[in-house]
């Protein structure tokens, strides 16, 4: 219901439906959690520094529950914004900035 409310009016105010982009790929893992499996060469995920095999611990200081729940807090961000990951890679926990690309519809990305 809340996704077709914005689609409503981003279509009303804006004559498109604008949505959020990351520019990665993600899986749940059932050891891991959810483990970055893509990344989109200078995309906004490749610019804020996340890597391949990064596991995602939170995004904007909530714990990264879904590949669901983390993709809809992204497409849902309003492009321009930045959106703070927090990642373990390898042994090391990092927070990391990302600004929020916007999502070009029938272009794939």
């Amino acid at each position: 219901y809340q996704m077709a409310q914005k689609v409503m009016k981003d279509i009303i105010g804006k004559g498109r439906v604008i949505r959020g982009f990351a520019g990665m790929q993600v899986q749940d893992h059932a050891l891991y959690g959810i483990v970055v499996t893509g990344i989109e060469n200078q995309g906004p995920a490749s610019k804020a520094g996340i890597q391949i095999s990064d596991v995602l611990i939170s995004v904007d200081g909530q714990d990264a529950i879904s590949v669901p729940e983390v993709m809809s807090k992204v497409s849902n961000a309003a492009p321009g914004s930045t959106m703070e990951f927090e990642v373990k890679r390898k042994e090391e926990t990092l927070k990391l900035p990302l600004v929020v690309g916007e999502l070009e519809f029938g272009t794939g990305r």
